[in-house]
């Protein structure tokens, strides 16, 4: 069991919102909850990105809240959970809604299925996984303790699984996972995916609507009762995409225990959910649903890479295992098919883009080319590289595609060719907490990135509409300290920070001003020199960060940042 406190990549938030539930003791076997329940765990999991995958699936079996003796609740999952965690970039994903009792909680264990890991590489192909015996379990502690009581209490909790910490290998080979992750409580709202339920009751005076809820497309994992605030002049589609032009349209065709909605938005802190935008999903014809990303295109036909079958598991994957779990699947379309943006503007096949994220709705899933009745773009294309000139800046860089992305392997470019990305409308972002903004001017050759834009046709150049700038990472012994940073021996690279710093060291560090400190050791680099300076005998500090290099040789600028006297 790894019980690492590293508080990066993905995030699972148990919330736990003390409501006096009636009904809720007793319970045995693999899902409910013991003694006196007197909160609701709402389970997330957002956000864990990984060079060289395209997805990582796996089912959490258990998840127990562990108090302070060291005993374990019951299982807060009603049923297991299938997860696909690389899909997650922006928001998270519910697993359950679960009482628990009322106690003084250390910590949290989660339990894993071996046996269901299933990773893709970025051109496709399945890699093995291996799990070491009791590494199927992540145990994970509490800065402070976490108190359930009374009926008035409300508390979020974070527990991060750092897939990139987590595994080992190659995915040229074969990858053996280690669940590494961190747990602490927090407060605020978070996007989540979409979660889909059955109108129970609506009003268009309140601007609100109940549904009750499920975790999955297959609607075998029920949340219970979820209120939905829907505030004016969001998005709200009809079956095939089209957009209501009024609300009273979408609250006129709503029908109590009948009509079938996907909801898209924000969970708060009172656990409402705020909608950003609702799809009608009354179609029984659709009988799978995929995510992915467009591999190729051609007339009336595309090559499709899969992240996820959300929906019809049952079906397709019998029929994906007799096709040798190819790297990709034919998908045709014709003038009956479906498109539209996510935002519900319309769309046809001429939109589709290499590089796209689509969400694809089947009738049908039988033999290639699979037909489509809809089609979903969720995202502009984007491909991921290393930045191999700067000479450019600010107007532009020059990146080399990774040979994987579907920009290469379709022979749109060669993996020997340099792409000039265009950067004049672009927003730039370090990928840590809070995506903080990066100047074009600290842009490095030897950085990754991933660049979201359209690939102007008939040249090499992408016109960027966001560049995402992957942070470097590493582990060390802080040797010195002051109010303005501090000195590093490294005891572990794990990302690059650009071509300036190297992967010996020794490192100076300094600290973006928003930088944020995890752990409750040092919460400013202030915090950092005093621990320092008052080390015992024997004693080391040790740092974890994520950061980007400057022009200066191994100096590093640290955005987020975790020390611990050891």
């Amino acid at each position: 069991m790894n019980t690492d406190y590293c508080r990066y990549g993905t995030l699972l938030t148990l919330t736990a919102a003390a409501l006096a539930l009636a009904g809720c003791g007793g319970g045995t076997g693999t899902g409910g909850v013991t003694g006196s329940a007197s909160g609701a765990g709402n389970i997330l999991v957002k956000d864990a990105p990984v060079t060289g995958l395209l997805s990582f699936t796996v089912t959490i079996d258990e998840l127990r809240l562990v108090d302070s003796t060291l005993v374990p609740s019951a299982n807060l999952l009603v049923t297991p959970v299938p997860v696909e965690f690389l899909g997650l970039q922006t928001q998270s994903a519910w697993l359950t809604n679960s009482p628990f009792p009322a106690g003084t909680y250390g910590g949290a264990q989660v339990v894993f299925d071996p046996a269901s890991i299933k990773a893709r590489a970025k051109d496709g192909s399945v890699v093995p996984v291996t799990v070491g015996p009791g590494d199927e379990v992540l145990g994970v502690s509490f800065d402070t303790n976490l108190q359930v009581s009374g009926s008035t209490d409300f508390s979020r909790v974070l527990i991060d699984l750092d897939l990139t910490e987590s595994l080992s290998g190659s995915v040229l080979t074969s990858l053996v996972f280690e669940p590494s992750g961190s747990v602490n409580i927090a407060g605020t709202d978070e996007p989540i995916d979409e979660v889909r339920g059955i109108v129970g009751s609506f009003s268009e005076t309140q601007g609100q609507v109940v549904i009750d809820a499920f975790v999955d497309d297959d609607m075998a994992v029920a949340l219970g009762k979820l209120t939905i605030t829907v505030p004016p002049g969001i998005p709200l589609m009809r079956e095939d995409g089209a957009l209501y032009l009024t609300s009273v349209g979408f609250f006129s065709d709503l029908v109590a225990n009948s009509t079938l909605l996907e909801v898209h938005g924000t969970l708060g802190t009172d656990g409402r959910i705020t909608a950003d935008a609702i799809e009608v999903e009354d179609s029984a014809q659709d009988v799978v649903k995929l995510e992915g990303i467009v591999a190729n295109t051609s007339a009336g036909m595309f090559d499709f890479r899969l992240v996820e079958i959300e929906r019809g598991a049952a079906l397709a994957e019998p029929v994906l295992a007799s096709l040798g779990d190819p790297l990709t699947i034919e998908i045709s379309h014709d003038g009956s098919t479906d498109f539209f943006h996510e935002d519900g503007t319309p769309a046809t096949g001429g939109d589709l883009r290499i590089g796209q994220g689509i969400k694809i709705y089947l009738s049908t899933f039988a033999s290639e080319p699979f037909p489509a009745n809809r089609i979903r773009i969720n995202f502009p294309p984007a491909s991921e590289g290393v930045i191999v000139d700067v000479a450019g800046l600010p107007g532009s860089i020059e990146v080399n595609i990774n040979a994987d992305e579907p920009l290469v392997t379709s022979g749109l470019v060669t993996a020997a060719t340099n792409v000039i990305v265009d950067l004049s409308t672009a927003e730039i972002f370090l990928n840590s907490k809070g995506k903080p903004t990066l100047a074009a001017s600290s842009l490095l050759v030897g950085l990754e990135i991933q660049v979201e834009g359209n690939f102007d046709s008939g040249t090499t150049t992408v016109t960027a509409g966001k560049l995402k700038t992957r942070a470097g990472r590493l582990r060390g012994d802080i040797t010195a300290a002051n109010s303005g940073g501090f000195s590093v021996a490294l005891t572990d690279f794990k990302d690059p920070f650009g071509n300036s710093v190297d992967i010996a060291g020794p490192y100076t560090v300094l600290v973006d001003p928003g930088a944020e400190f995890k752990g409750d050791e040092a919460t400013s680099v202030g915090g950092v020199a005093s621990l320092f300076s008052n080390l015992g005998m024997g004693e080391v500090l040790t740092v974890r960060l994520k950061g980007i290099g400057t022009a200066n040789p191994n100096e590093i600028l640290a955005y987020e940042i975790e020390v611990r006297v050891e």
